[in-house]
């Protein structure tokens, strides 16, 4: 063998130019801190086991004082209770005082001395005795908080008995109730009767063949109906464990305790509780429960179950006006957020997605009790509750104009002459019924597509759309022009805290501008689809005038407040109007910074984008309005020869534009139609391509505000990013028609749609590379069938139009913004933008 190796001995040197004791010294800082952390450390586990230790001894102190009791109440009344009487009940016995202590709902042989109190109690009840009387004696008045804190502590005790022996006594519980059970009001007790509730089937048949009300919903009526009749004076409730929350988001609680569903709507339940939803939305994400299933989320079940309740209540007179506005509150607000969830994988590639809802995977059965519940019945029902005259419907001709015709003749939404109390005399007698018709056909016009809206013509013809849309713009201009109003119509009004007889003609107001406003906007979306109308019957005719134009160039007027709220009503020609004095207002106020600071920036015309990303790129959002100076060097390096008074930049824009947004460059596609869309694999084209999007964005931006015309045809669905806009299936013919008749026909199919195979993923084909993506979590072993195949549709359709290009769309929409502010661009629909 032979040493292959170097015999001297290399000196080592450190690189870094620090010396052995330099880096002595930090490796014992560094062992000092660790050595710091892991006392730190030590004290932190012996003050814990400290504190466990405590609670501990503190649990085994109590669970043999229990004992103890348990014993000495065993050996005065028997093991069970073979020595107790009706006297033993009374204050001075220690019966319940021992009793209460020690029981323990999870032990058997406790819940059999349970049973016997309660025999002995309905023994004495059977012969005409008061319970209340029983406890309290003859001094009752003296030992009245004693006796009420027993009566509810023992009504609590056997609830949570109940709730604890649910599956062995599952049939017990739906047997006829023979007594009453005495009112308690605890904190929790609506979550016991929450567990109790959804272990019962729910549909149960076995009620169908009583004529009684079973035991269950008797005591959760005794319970929960002390409301009915007067003014609840029990503490708040904390709406978390509140009737409404934890049993009304039982998913079809009606189909479980069918005699219930009478009771609460006639004897005044439903005007209470349903009232006690509105304090709490729209934040009921973080009270409702969410521990059933991930396809029964509780606004999902809060909804169906007072949609389904609203017949019966709103057919009581006596409560139907009062309750009317707060199920008109409830639905729209879970209405306006039904459904949504947060698309999978959604932080990927450090972009937060601008669209997160997405149609969310709800129970078939229960996506069918609130399809069911939404329809013309439960809207006449409502308006019949609202107003006290009404046009009535039985009268109506076929052969005749309809009754959206019949109010375009007249000019004017029907006038209920009579309205009713829950508002002041001198509201209009069309607001309610227009706050209850816009959210319920807004969220219809969400989920048709355009074959059931341009063809089947659904829900409304396309003749009495155009004579909606008259009478929808006359209501809200009368709301924001005519009628006076204290608060601006983009300003949110809080709930009405005052009570439940008068609504607060304020939070009406709201509702129906706000309705009425979204509501225009979608029919305006589907005009520019395809018209069914001419746009100028969006605009109204007073807001053609100079004066209203002069008025909100101005800003902090009413007109000012209409273009920020309700932009269609104004012709185009108008907004342009205002537009173009608000970039020149814009352009004059930031002057004095150009005077100071002028950019001048040599590019290379055979590198055009790169020299202009690379330079153009580090200016702020001041700089970039200012005016910037280009020189073009040539395939020489020489520069070309003249100034840039702005036909130069001019020039340099259309180039850079041309060059950037070509398909050749690998940052955008376009569509059959050659409109452009960002490409969803672009990342794998450029590295920077994000920091690309944000320039390009800003690089648009700076296009519109010096007033560059620039020639780019970009594709509707994309342009609806500008203005922060979701897309929904009736977009996608635009980008993939092909894909979009492949969903109609999944829709429209008649067969088992299982045996097509399909699952919930999807396959991205970017520059032939193959990805799978899954829809839902857990998409890839989740079959589509007919039950869930909407929900596949409208999930394929969002993964194409909003989350697949979900990062290239915020980062060119933040570069946008530094120049065009969102109220700026407001004023235009998607169609007016490209035009413009």
């Amino acid at each position: 063998m032979f040493f292959s190796g170097d015999p001297t001995a290399r000196k080592r040197v450190d690189l870094g130019g620090r010396s052995n004791k330099e880096r002595d010294r930090q490796v014992m800082l560094e062992q000092t801190r660790e050595e710091r952390r892991r006392r730190q450390s030590l004290r932190l586990r012996n003050s814990a086991a400290t504190k466990i230790q405590k609670c501990f001894r503190g649990k085994k102190a109590l669970e043999l004082a229990r004992l103890e009791v348990r014993g000495n109440f065993c050996s005065t009344f028997g093991e069970r209770c073979q020595r107790a009487d009706w006297k033993s009940f009374d204050t001075n016995s220690d019966f319940l005082r021992q009793f209460l202590f020690f029981l323990n709902t999870n032990k058997d042989d406790d819940i059999d001395i349970l049973c016997q109190v309660c025999t002995l109690l309905l023994e004495y009840v059977k012969h005409g005795g008061d319970v209340v009387r029983l406890f309290g004696g003859i001094n009752y008045s003296s030992v009245e908080p004693l006796v009420v804190h027993r009566v509810k502590k023992l009504a609590q005790i056997c609830v949570q008995t109940v709730h604890q022996k649910r599956h062995d006594w599952g049939s017990l519980l739906l047997m006829p109730s023979e007594t009453t059970a005495k009112y308690i009001q605890r904190k929790k007790i609506y979550f016991l009767f929450r567990g109790i509730i959804v272990s019962i089937p729910k549909i149960a048949t076995n009620l169908e063949h009583h004529n009684t009300t079973s035991s269950l919903e008797q005591v959760l009526m005794l319970i929960a109906s002390h409301v009915g009749h007067h003014p609840c004076c029990c503490p708040v409730v904390d709406p978390r464990w509140s009737f409404s929350s934890q049993i009304l988001s039982i998913p079809f609680l009606w189909h479980r305790l069918p005699h219930f569903k009478k009771v609460f709507s006639e004897n005044g339940l439903s005007k209470y509780y349903i009232h006690q939803i509105t304090y709490f939305l729209p934040s009921c994400a973080d009270v409702l429960p969410n521990d059933i299933t991930a396809n029964h989320p509780g606004y999902a079940c809060i909804l169906a179950n007072v949609l389904e309740a609203a017949t019966w209540i709103l057919s009581e007179p006596k409560f139907a006006s009062d309750t009317a506005a707060d199920i008109i509150a409830v639905c729209t607000s879970l209405l306006d957020v039904f459904p949504t969830i947060t698309p999978p994988n959604e932080n990927d590639n450090g972009g937060t997605p601008m669209d997160a809802d997405t149609i969310n995977g709800l129970d078939a059965d229960l996506e069918r009790q609130i399809t069911a519940a939404i329809d013309s019945r439960l809207l006449q029902h409502l308006v019949n509750a609202l107003v006290r005259d009404t046009l009535s419907t039985n009268y109506s001709d076929p052969t005749g104009p309809s009754d959206v015709e019949r109010c375009y003749e007249n000019q004017r939404w029907p006038y209920f002459p009579k309205f009713v109390s829950s508002l002041p005399a001198d509201a209009p007698g069309w607001l309610l019924p227009v706050s209850i018709f816009c959210p319920i056909y807004k969220y219809m016009l969400k989920i048709i597509d355009n074959e059931e809206f341009y063809e089947q013509e659904k829900p409304l013809s396309l003749k009495d759309l155009k004579s909606l849309v008259f009478i929808l713009k006359k209501a809200l201009w009368e709301l924001l022009w005519v009628i006076p109003s204290h608060v601006s119509p983009t300003q949110k009004v809080l709930p009405n805290p005052s009570g439940h007889k008068k609504l607060s003609i304020q939070n009406v107001k709201s509702r129906a501008r706000i309705g009425l406003c979204e509501l225009l906007r979608q029919l305006q979306d589907w005009n520019n689809r395809l018209p069914f109308t001419s746009s100028n019957d969006f605009y109204s005719l007073q807001a053609a005038s100079e004066n209203f134009v002069s008025q909100a160039i101005l800003g902090n007027t009413r007109a000012s407040e209409i273009i920020k709220f309700a932009p269609f009503l104004a012709p185009f020609t108008s907004r342009v109007k205002i537009f173009t004095s608000q970039l020149a207002n814009s352009r004059q106020s930031t002057m004095p910074h150009s005077a100071l600071t002028r950019h001048q920036f040599k590019i290379r015309r055979n590198r055009l984008l790169e020299d202009a990303f690379d330079q153009l790129s580090m200016l702020s959002e001041e700089d970039l309005k200012g005016p910037i100076r280009v020189v073009f060097v040539n395939e020489h390096g020489v520069e070309e020869a003249g100034i840039d008074g702005g036909g130069i930049f001019k020039d340099f824009m259309e180039n850079i534009t041309r060059t950037a947004f070509d398909v050749q460059y690998g940052l955008f596609k376009e569509t059959a139609d050659h409109l452009l869309y960002p490409n969803p694999g672009s990342g794998m084209v450029h590295e920077l391509h994000l920091q690309y999007f944000h320039f390009l964005g800003s690089l648009l931006g700076k296009a519109m505000y010096e007033g560059i015309l620039v020639d780019l045809p970009f594709a509707a669905f994309f342009l609806s990013k500008l203005k922060q806009k979701h897309n929904f299936l009736n977009d996608l013919p635009s980008l993939d028609p092909e894909l979009y008749r492949h969903l109609l026909f999944l829709k429209h199919y008649a067969g088992d749609i299982s045996a097509l195979e399909l699952y919930f993923v999807i396959v991205n084909n970017e520059y032939g590379e193959q990805s799978e993506e899954e829809l839902l979590p857990g998409g890839r072993d989740m079959r589509v069938t007919n039950d869930n195949v909407i929900t596949y549709i409208h999930l394929v359709a969002n993964h194409r139009l909003n989350y697949q290009m979900r990062t290239q769309s915020t980062h060119f929409l933040r570069g946008f913004q530094q120049l065009i502010p969102n109220e700026w661009i407001n004023m235009f629909n998607e169609h007016e933008i490209q035009v413009h």
